[in-house]
């Protein structure tokens, strides 16, 4: 676009006007817009302290202003090596002061900036470059770079008599951690042209060439001239005019903001005029949190009347891959490295008319992309792209403006609107370093937390090898507790797949018993084969334990040099997640406040912190708003205390020993090591039993911007806090508010000495029948098998113990019969139980048993040929023994005879058997006899039988004798020869006559022809001399009999029989 300077100068005016109510004053003589210095190392090697300093100074081309001069002076300083140099000259290089002349200008109105034309209405700066080249004399953590210049903007609405201050920045350097350290530096150029009433974004830009974590806050602006009109600060700090402060140093209509990673500072400007805005950039080493130095940037922004508004940039990336994007704590981009993050961005003209041009700054993300489709419309989309390695580990800044250049020569700057996306490359799940000193006897949970930079992941804790953990009590969730007996080592896992790609998904963790003290008992085992005495002797190896100090400021050590500790509570890691408002001790918006802070033993003690006494007091700063500020009427006091919880409902605790009391104001500024340190007036003795309250509190004339510190939540209530808005609560019967309660606590540290130490002290248990329960050696009378323990106190405070086992025999054999008696020739089973071994032995001399079947069994069948003694030796798993005895007596067998000698009956008949020689007699078998136990019973045996005879005399001894009864079954039968049937009752019928045992098989009678006349079966019947009822005549029949005996003999009877009448 061509420019009509004709046009031009008639609405110059319009714009001067603008300038004018900006606050210009065309009399001042130098007009610092803004400066930054920065050091690099340069050196080659550790005793080469070689670096260049850079300071860049920018001036506002103003009427009225000064030129820039040549050289600029700087000085540096190290109290720790009492070096103090100053009047440095810097100088730019080159020849003729070469400089840089910068606008926010459309291009078209660039040529005609003020730094070009003079008198232009067009806003332009020089930039000049001033450096030199240092070598240090030595490595320090303290050196201090300043530089200053006299007379700022008279017209600067926020400062108090703005004209008659300086300007002045400062740079901290820490060359003892690292000797080659860099600081950090800016790279937004500070020239910013603000419209009223519109949201403004001011960008600092600040990176660091050594890759380490960066935090920046807010500060108040330095150079304050004493003796001024206006008091100065600390640190030559220039009080600010009325209604404006450090939380609001530009008369913003929205909370001002500077965000402490990417240093941008975000509000929305009211007033029109010119505001100067300080910042403060800390340097962190990314892997141990040492801080490496600062750096302070001091800046002059100009609000003007806009009549456009910038575009608008959309809020939410497109297509995003490679990461996952969050926006809930500001615009966050999360990957790990190995993969690529990509994702869209658009931009929009709030004109149809305008159109717009996006930008990426890519310099914190080497290696990136950034690609436009349709850059210079309405609606132009940006790419991003970028491969990040393990070396690209931690934050990086990506600054993306969308830029209105379709000026007017009515607006003739250059509307732009930015966008920040904080890029965090993480590892991915992280389980935190080792857990070392772990009590395993104390029975205190350790505290493990597993955290992966995004929020919402579900875990799973296991042992190394996948199995279930043990002693965690909850395996599911990301801040487990563990009660462990011997070191252990857990794996975490996200279970989830909530982490982007190439993320590690697993870390492990190993929690370390505290091992340095241990104690042992001699012997390590011990046989008792009955109750009896033995010597027990305990020996504790390891550093000494403490004396147990009383609470209080009476009963102190002293040391030459003090050991440290970091108070963690629960065993988290301390966050700076956000500004601890409430808990911070040194919340300097209320003008005085009381804090009162419980710790309790189990903290202290899983810090390290054993019966000690406590020399300081340090709270760990947050990088983002680490002072400095005054506060005044600065108390510390202590008190051990038996609450495990504070409480709103009962009140802060009372009788606290002071222990700090400030004698004046007390600059609160992180030291070098990002902590401030209060050496306490009186120390104060802490004894391990008890919890400890932490009290602090200030009363100041008026409010200082709030220092915040890191914190810890915690699980249980551990802040209370008071604060008024005017007087001094810190003094008796003060006006305030609260208390009110809060689960989280500022991050501390104690320096303290060590109790001194005492000899080993011994408890053994149980302590019943011991010589003395509190030595290291006893004699124990021991009844029983017991199991004895024997505990100390080590030097850390763990419980350790050993134990012992007593093993008393309880002799369990059992054997029987006891002394018994046997008859000669028998056997008796010997029989014994419950023991490990056997071994049988006959007589006194422990001869071999040789009338036993076995002499190392249990159960051996002894055959005595006379009265004998049996010896049998046991023994239990211990080799303990025990002797048994056994009397056997051996009886002799009694003389029993049967009288009768082996004899034959007939069949039928019976015989008395007769006996002698016995006291009890006993017959088998017994069914043909009249009583089995008589001495000469009757046997009537129907068979052939042998009867044996058992006679038993008065000692239950017993022998036999037998006889055998023989029958014989034949017998002559009577058969007639005639018989008369005339019914006179004699010889009526022909019939066997003496028929007895026999029996009849067949009976037939024959008449002379031969024919059948008479036939039976039965012996008791006959023929009665008819046949078929007739009867038959006399004469002679003849007859056929047959006759079954007992033994199965048959007999055939044949004959004639003669009929008479």
């Amino acid at each position: 676009m061509k420019v009509n300077f004709k046009f031009a100068q008639k609405i110059v005016w319009c714009f001067v006007l603008i300038i004018s109510l900006s606050g210009v004053n065309k009399t001042l003589a130098t007009h610092f817009a803004a400066a930054d210095m920065y050091i690099t190392y340069i050196g080659t090697g550790p005793t080469d302290l070689k670096y260049r300093v850079v300071l860049d100074i920018y001036k506002a081309c103003e009427p009225g202003a000064a030129n820039l001069t040549y050289p600029e002076h700087i000085s540096y300083s190290s109290a720790k090596l009492g070096v103090n140099v100053t009047q440095v000259a810097v100088d730019t290089t080159g020849t003729n002061h070469p400089s840089d002349t910068l606008d926010q200008l459309c291009s078209s109105f660039t040529a005609i900036n003020s730094c070009r034309v003079p008198n232009s209405p067009w806003p332009g700066f020089v930039m000049s470059e001033y450096t030199t080249i240092i070598t240090l004399p030595d490595t320090s953590d303290d050196w201090e770079f300043v530089w200053r210049n006299s007379s700022r903007n008279g017209g600067i609405l926020n400062l108090c008599v703005p004209g008659g201050e300086d300007i002045l920045i400062r740079l901290g350097f820490n060359n003892a951690f690292r000797y080659n350290n860099s600081s950090p530096r800016f790279t937004v150029q500070p020239i910013p042209y603000l419209c009223q009433n519109q949201q403004a974004i001011f960008f600092n830009g600040p990176v660091d060439p050594n890759g380490d974590s960066l935090r920046i806050e807010n500060k108040q602006p330095e150079g304050c001239v004493s003796g001024g009109s206006c008091a100065c600060g600390v640190n030559t700090e220039i009080p600010y005019s009325g209604g404006y402060s450090s939380l609001n140093p530009i008369h913003s209509g929205i909370p001002y903001h500077v965000d402490s990673t990417t240093g941008m500072a975000d509000f929305l400007p009211t007033l029109q005029g010119k505001f100067v805005l300080a910042f403060r950039c800390y340097e962190y080493d990314r892997a141990t949190g040492t801080r490496l130095g600062y750096i302070t940037r001091d800046v002059q922004v100009s609000v003007l009347a806009c009549n456009s508004t910038a575009p608008r940039i959309d809020s939410i990336p497109l297509n995003v891959q490679g990461g996952k994007f969050i926006s809930t704590s500001g615009n966050v981009l999360v990957g790990c490295p190995g993969t690529t993050f990509s994702f869209g961005l658009q931009a929009h003209s709030q004109s149809a008319s305008n159109s717009v041009s996006l930008y990426a700054d890519t310099a914190a993300t080497p290696g990136a992309t950034f690609t436009v489709t349709n850059n210079g419309s309405g609606n132009p989309i940006g790419n991003f792209s970028w491969h990040p390695t393990v070396n690209d580990i931690g934050d990086h800044i990506l600054k993306i403006d969308a830029v209105d250049s379709s000026c007017t020569t009515q607006q003739p700057i250059a509307f732009r609107s930015s966008m920040v996306i904080l890029i965090k490359v993480i590892t991915g799940v992280d389980a935190g370093p080792d857990k070392y000193g772990y009590c395993a006897l104390n029975n205190n949970p350790v505290q493990l937390e597993a955290a992966a930079g995004i929020s919402g992941l579900s875990y799973a804790w296991t042992d190394v090898s996948g199995a279930p953990a043990i002693g965690l009590n909850n395996p599911n969730i990301y801040n487990p507790q563990a009660i462990i007996h011997n070191t252990t080592t857990y794996q975490v896992k996200v279970v989830n797949n909530g982490l982007p790609a190439n993320c590690k998904l697993m870390d492990t963790i190993t929690v370390h018993v505290d091992s340095a003290n241990k104690i042992t008992i001699t012997p390590n085992a011990v046989v008792l084969c009955q109750p009896g005495y033995t010597t027990l002797q305990a020996q504790a190896t390891g550093p000494a334990p403490l004396r147990n100090l009383s609470c209080g400021t009476v009963d102190i050590v002293s040391c030459t040099a003090t050991d440290s500790a970091d108070i963690v509570p629960d065993g988290l890691l301390p966050s700076i997640a956000h500004s601890n408002t409430a808990t911070s001790p040194f919340y300097g918006t209320y003008i005085t406040a009381k804090h009162q802070y419980l710790l309790r033993k189990s903290d202290l003690l899983g810090s390290g912190v054993h019966s000690a006494t406590l020399k300081s007091l340090s709270f760990r700063l947050n990088p983002a708003s680490s002072g400095p500020a005054v506060f005044n009427n600065l108390k510390i006091a202590l008190k051990c205390t038996g609450m495990s919880n504070l409480s709103a409902t009962t009140g802060q605790v009372s009788g606290t020993t002071p222990v700090y009391t400030a004698t004046g104001p007390v600059s609160v500024v992180a030291g070098a090591n990002g902590y401030v340190k209060f050496n306490f007036d009186k120390p104060y003795s802490w004894d391990t039993t008890q919890n400890l309250i932490v009290e602090i509190c200030y009363a100041n004339p008026s409010a200082v911007a709030p220092v915040y510190t890191y914190y810890i939540s915690t699980s249980y209530i551990s802040t209370l806090t008071t604060y008024y808005t005017s007087g001094n609560i810190c003094g008796s019967n003060p006006a305030f508010l609260g208390p009110v309660a809060y689960t989280e606590i500022p991050q501390m540290r104690f320096n303290y000495c060590n109790a001194d130490t005492m000899p080993f002290s011994y408890t053994w248990s149980p302590g019943m029948l011991l010589s003395d329960s509190t030595n290291a050696s006893t004699i124990a009378y021991v009844p029983e098998s017991t199991k004895y323990y024997v505990s100390t106190v080590g030097h850390s405070g763990c419980k350790i113990t050993d134990s012992v086992g007593i093993y008393v025999s309880t002799h369990k054999a059992l054997v029987w019969p006891k002394d018994t008696i046997v008859c000669m020739g028998a056997s008796i089973v010997l029989h014994a139980s419950s023991a490990y071994s056997y071994h049988w032995y006959e007589d006194g001399n422990f001869k071999p048993a040789v009338s036993l079947s076995c002499s190392n069994c249990a159960n051996p069948v002894a055959t005595p040929p006379g009265d004998r003694e049996y010896y049998l030796i046991v023994s239990d798993s211990v080799n303990c023994r025990d002797t048994f005895k056994i009397h056997v007596t051996v009886k002799p067998l009694p003389n029993v005879k049967i009288v009768n000698s082996d004899t034959m009956i007939k069949y039928g008949q019976s015989v008395q058997l007769h006996s002698s020689g016995g006291y009890l007699y006993s017959w088998s078998p017994t069914t043909s006899l009249n009583n089995p136990n008589l001495m000469n019973p009757v046997a009537s045996p129907l068979e052939p039988t042998e009867y044996y005879l058992t006679g038993i005399d008065s000692n239950g001894c017993r022998e036999t004798d037998s006889i055998k009864i023989s029958i014989d079954y034949r017998d002559h039968l009577m058969i007639p020869s005639a018989f008369t049937p005339n019914g006179d009752g004699k010889n009526d019928v022909f019939k066997i006559v003496n028929l007895s045992f026999q029996k009849v098989t067949e009976f037939r009678v024959f008449n002379r022809w031969g024919q059948e006349i008479f036939s039976t079966g039965d012996g008791q019947k006959g023929w009665d001399g008819t046949w078929k009822g007739v009867a038959q005549d006399v004469g002679v029949y003849n007859y056929i009999i047959r006759i079954a005996y007992p033994d199965g003999y048959v007999e055939t009877y044949k004959g004639d029989v003669t009929l008479i009448r």
